[in-house]
This record gives structure tokens, C-alpha cells and sequence, in this order.
């Protein structure tokens, strides 16, 4: 499993399965493998898996900013304990990503702790608790994303909806010193059924979207819903301070 450049190379049709490891290193996941990575401690670049290959990524420790990134693949990453450390979804990605802890997340170069990139790439995002970072969840360029019973405390925005159609953010609980949900230009997405208590914008609705936000309970120190002069959201049943 090693080329000389990786700490673990992984390459070809093969099903490898490395569970209870540590290592400090990167990993790659090539052409087609289908891996199952469980209970490592990994510290450093994390796992990088380039499709068609397919993984499942589950229980890990990450330290020192270790994260996960899919190009083209199709993976599940559950149960794992980020430290610093992000999952990155790019050029049609798909992948559940459930039940993960990310922790201490501020890195001024990496859109969230989850970030989904690209028209194709699309991810059910489910109860994930993201917390003393700077962005959460970022879905953008295209991508969709279904964003279900996630915790979030972030300083910057917790969850931005970036151009791309089919988009749904159900059931968060959004707290921090940043702004909540930003729905930016080009979203249709649908925001129903959150609780965000934030010191900035609760949700903000940018120019040229068109979004559905309703049943939410709403509490920005700022605002608690900002809508941009030419946005056409549908506002029903929420409750705001």
C-alpha cells in the first residue's frame, strides 16, 4: 500500500479494509478501489479519494487539521471525530456524512467544515455537530444537498446556500456569533423547521434567490430575517424575536 509518497496508497478494484491504525500522513484512494477505513488515528493530511473509487470512512480520529476529500466518488463518512479537520465533496461527489464531530474548524481558506463544490455533487448531511469554528455547512456552485438535525456553533455563517437547485435545511439548531442561514443568489432551497439563535442575521436572503422558509424559529441579534431587494422567497409560519 505504499508508493513512496503516501502514507497508504490504495489503487485498482480491490476491497482494503484498515481499521485500529495510526499514522501521520496522507492517504490516497485511486481507480476504482472500494475502501472501509474504521477506528484509525490519523493525524495530519487525512484521506483523499478520487471516484470511481467508493469508501466508508467510519469512526476515525482526525488530528491537526486530517479531513476527507472526495472528487468524483462516492463515499460515507460517519462517526468520526474531526479535530481542525474538514470533508471537502467536489466534481459530482456523492456521499452521506452523519453523525461526525468537527471541532476548532477556522481556517480562512476552506469554505466550512463541510463544503459540497460543483453541479452533480449532491450529499444528505445529518446530524453532525460542528462547533468553536469559523464556517459550517457550505453548499455552492451548483451542488445540492440535503441538511437534516445538524448542530452548529460557528463565528462566521453556519450554513450558506450558494447557487444550485433542490437544496433542503430541515431541523438544524444554528447558534453562534455569526449569522445563521445565507441563501445567496441563484438558491431555491427550501428552510423549514430550524431553530437559529445567532448574534448576526438569523437568515438572510440574497439578491436573486427565490427560497421557501418556513415553521422556523428565528433570533438574530441583528436581524432575524433579511430579505434583499429583488429576492422572492415564500415567508410562512415562522416565528421570529
Amino acid at each position: 500500500w505504499r508508493d513512496g509518497y503516501y502514507a497508504i496508497g490504495l489503487y485498482g478494484d480491490g476491497e482494503p479494509t484498515v481499521r485500529d491504525s495510526e499514522w501521520d500522513g496522507y492517504v490516497a484512494i485511486r481507480r476504482g478501489a472500494e475502501a472501509l477505513f474504521e477506528g484509525n488515528t490519523i493525524t495530519g493530511d487525512g484521506i483523499s479519494i478520487d471516484g470511481p473509487a467508493t469508501s466508508v470512512i467510519r469512526g476515525n480520529t482526525f488530528l491537526d487539521g486530517g479531513s476527507v476529500n472526495s472528487t468524483g466518488a462516492e463515499i460515507t463518512v460517519e462517526g468520526n471525530d474531526f479535530a481542525a479537520g474538514s470533508v471537502s465533496l467536489d466534481s459530482q461527489a456523492t456521499a452521506e456524512v452523519r453523525d461526525n464531530v468537527f471541532r476548532d474548524h477556522s481556517s480562512l481558506y476552506s469554505d466550512g467544515a463541510i463544503t459540497l463544490y460543483g453541479s452533480g455533487t449532491s450529499a444528505l448531511v445529518e446530524d453532525n455537530t460542528i462547533s468553536n469554528g469559523r464556517n459550517g455547512i457550505w453548499a455552492t456552485e451548483g451542488a445540492t444537498a440535503d441538511i437534516r438535525g445538524n448542530m452548529l456553533e460557528v463565528s462566521s455563517v453556519a450554513i450558506f446556500l450558494g447557487p444550485g437547485a433542490g437544496t433542503t435545511v430541515e431541523g438544524n439548531t444554528i447558534a453562534g456569533e455569526g449569522a445563521g442561514i445565507v441563501v445567496s443568489r441563484g438558491s431555491d432551497a427550501s428552510v423549514v423547521g430550524n431553530d437559529i439563535d445567532v448574534a448576526a442575521r438569523g437568515i438572510a436572503i440574497s439578491n436573486g434567490s427565490s427560497p421557501i422558509i418556513s415553521g422556523n424559529e428565528v433570533c438574530g441579534e441583528m436581524e432575524s430575517i433579511f430579505v434583499a431587494a429583488d429576492a422572492t422567497p415564500e415567508l410562512s409560519d415562522n416565528q421570529v424575536c
